[in-house]
């Protein structure tokens, strides 16, 4: 029996409504859980959609981030080098 949310719609496998009435889109890839969240149905389907699309073609990171150096601050970008070349030494 499918899922259905407070309005009495099917909910799409992978996404939930909240106890407080919000919803989450949820996936779990090699180990690593990945959640997107939202207020309105229609939002969340959206971001879990285009989240699956970046996810099947490696656009995200370990950290669940895009994986685009444009989308990356450079403290950001500071701490990843930090503790991926520079730990230990």
């Amino acid at each position: 029996m499918k899922r259905k949310d407070s309005k009495g719609r099917i909910l799409p496998d992978g996404i939930s409504q909240r106890p407080n009435g919000r919803y989450q889109g949820r996936i779990t890839v090699n180990g690593k859980q990945y959640t997107v969240s939202g207020k309105e149905l229609s939002e969340v389907k959206e971001r879990f959609n285009e989240l699956k699309v970046r996810i099947n073609k490696g656009l995200v990171n370990e950290n669940g981030r895009v994986n685009v150096e444009s989308d990356i601050t450079l403290d950001e970008w500071w701490e990843i080098y930090l503790s991926k070349y520079k730990e230990g030494v």
